[in-house]
């Protein structure tokens, strides 16, 4: 097996000191590791160094890993299903039990499809990037990024184990949005759970966890992951057919976790005596309106199940008593989309002109059927068409990436973003459109959305260790404003790692008026633009954060069986 000479710990991919120690995570080289799993330090394809195993489920192995390429921290899955495959130990290669080879190569298949798939449909915001498949060992790996999150089970810890509304409608709305990127590319997740959804620090949601179906249900040829109390019925029946309501009933058993802080009887057992209590009888502070939408998305029988991603998003934001909630306009396009909206109260100025676009166009279907009567070239009389006019919706509220991703939006409107702080919106929703709903338009027109860029405040992350790639991406994807500083001739910084911040983790910036200064070893033969600048200032400390997100991944998606870091 090939191997890698970069100084890394093989425990978290962080930089050892000079006396070969890890300063991060305490993980020791020499400890022994499982042989069936990789050893640590083996490199793939020539560029992905796998450390040590992080956990294992009935598809294989995930190893935090390392791109010699890109220079940054990644999760590695091993396919190597328990039930069908073993190690060769000689040469780390993957081998199919015997009587297994016709399963093993169908369900690896599918694992390698899979991947190809999410490598051009997750890098788009809401779901875990993936960002390289490739086989070895004769056996396949994917790749994913390292996102700075907490699994939702975690997160609602340090909410006191539940959320209101007002808090968990965001949250549940970027959930639905990840599931219908899914389905819309005829994917289903079938894992969905507390375990597998991620929240990041500014409140971003994440969906991890993807996995070949047969890891999804009873009966199949591999050991099943199902979550108790969030994996719906059908997926516990060996005869079960698994179907995008079945992530439905997923997600609003998610919410109703959300809401109550009780975790939903497991699905299996309700067939036997249905004990499921309505969310708002367990807190009468949910809506009724939610209550009911979730308790029509967790049916047990998939034909009475609410069984569709977006409609149950739409039925989360009907609010019988207000026409303005936050997120309106989504019940309009989920459920009617060919009603076409009525004028607005109080626009007076759109109505003008569509009188006059409208007598324009009349003047121009005249004079075409005019002038071939008056000598010109042509002496038929043409047919003008004039377009279907189409009504501009509300997108108030609404993801932006959600709207100008469907296809239906975009053969009607052109879209034009403008982004804006706000304390009100969340980040990525639409908190203003121009021209408003209502408006007719005879032609494709363009649809200015003013897009929340966040609240204009924010809480400075821990990048100190993390490569400058991903304190960069991290920076810009929060809206701050950076610069970066190479400092030579100190041997406390490494060249590419984050070494100091000018505002230490954990302190409130303004996003608009400050900019933070992040020194980094100066790289050899840099050809950085980034200014330059000589300090022999040693690394500040950050202020009562969790560690570096891209350091030491404090989390196991996807339910994996979580292991102690020294077990290997």
């Amino acid at each position: 097996m090939a191997t890698c000479d970069l100084k890394l710990c093989m425990g978290c991919m962080s930089p050892l000191d000079a006396n070969g120690k890890c300063s991060h995570c305490g993980y020791q080289a020499n400890m022994p590791h499982n042989p069936d799993h990789l050893a640590p330090g083996t490199l793939l394809s020539d560029r992905y160094l796998a450390g040590r195993a992080l956990g294992t489920d009935g598809e294989g192995v995930l190893y935090i890993g390392f791109d010699t390429q890109r220079n940054e921290k990644v999760w590695i899955k091993e396919f190597m299903p328990g039930r069908l495959a073993q190690r060769n130990h000689a040469d780390g290669s993957v081998r199919p039990k015997d009587k297994c080879e016709l399963s093993f190569k169908s369900i690896q298949s599918d694992f390698e499809d899979l991947y190809r798939q999410l490598i051009k449909i997750s890098n788009s915001g809401k779901l875990i990037p993936v960002k390289d498949v490739f086989r070895a060992n004769q056996t396949v790996y994917g790749v994913m990024g390292i996102v700075g999150a907490v699994t939702l089970r975690e997160y609602l810890l340090t909410k006191g184990g539940e959320l209101g509304w007002a808090q968990a409608r965001p949250l549940i709305l970027q959930l639905c949005t990840a599931v219908d990127r899914l389905h819309t590319h005829q994917l289903i997740h079938g894992g969905i759970s507390l375990d597998t959804v991620l929240v990041d620090q500014q409140d971003n949601l994440l969906l991890g966890g993807c996995s070949v179906m047969t890891l999804r249900c009873n009966g199949g040829e591999i050991t099943p992951q199902l979550f108790e109390g969030y994996t719906s019925p059908e997926q516990y029946d060996n005869c079960g057919w698994i179907t995008p309501s079945s992530d439905v009933y997923s997600v609003a058993a998610v919410l109703y976790r959300m809401l109550s802080g009780t975790q939903p009887p497991e699905s299996s057992s309700r067939h036997i005596s249905d004990n499921l209590v309505a969310v708002g009888d367990l807190d009468t502070s949910v809506p009724a309106y939610v209550s009911a939408a979730i308790s029509r998305a967790m049916e047990l029988d998939p034909k009475k199940r609410t069984g569709d991603i977006n409609l149950f998003s739409a039925e989360l934001l009907d609010d019988p008593n207000s026409n303005t909630a936050v997120f309106g306009g989504v019940l309009e396009e989920a459920k009617e989309t060919d009603r076409s909206p009525q004028p607005q109260k109080g626009s007076k100025k759109w109505p003008i002109l569509l009188v006059a676009c409208v007598c324009l166009v009349g003047i121009g279907v005249a004079l075409v059927q005019i002038l071939p009567n008056s000598g010109g070239p042509s002496s038929s009389r043409e047919q003008v068409s004039v377009p279907d006019p189409f009504y501009v919706p509300s997108f108030i509220g609404m993801y932006v990436d959600t709207v100008v991703t469907n296809q239906d939006n975009l053969s009607k409107f052109s879209f034009s973003i403008r982004e804006e702080f706000s304390d009100q919106y969340p980040s990525g929703v639409i908190m203003d459109q121009s021209p408003p709903q209502g408006v007719k338009m005879i032609h494709k027109g363009t649809v200015i959305l003013t897009v929340s860029k966040g609240t204009l405040e924010a809480k400075m992350p821990n990048l100190v260790g993390s490569t400058l790639e991903f304190a960069m991406q991290t920076l810009s994807n929060m809206k701050i404003n950076y610069q970066v500083i190479e400092v030579e001739d100190d041997d406390t910084y490494t060249p590419g790692i984050v070494g100091k911040t000018s505002i230490p983790a954990g302190d409130t910036l303004n996003r608009e008026t400050d900019t933070v200064e992040v020194y980094i070893g100066k790289l050899p033969q840099s050809s950085s633009s980034s200014s330059s600048s000589s300090s022999s200032n040693s690394s500040s400390t950050g202020k009562g954060t969790r560690p570096a997100p891209s350091s030491e991944p404090d989390f196991m998606w996807g339910g994996l069986v979580e292991r102690d870091p020294n077990a290997d």
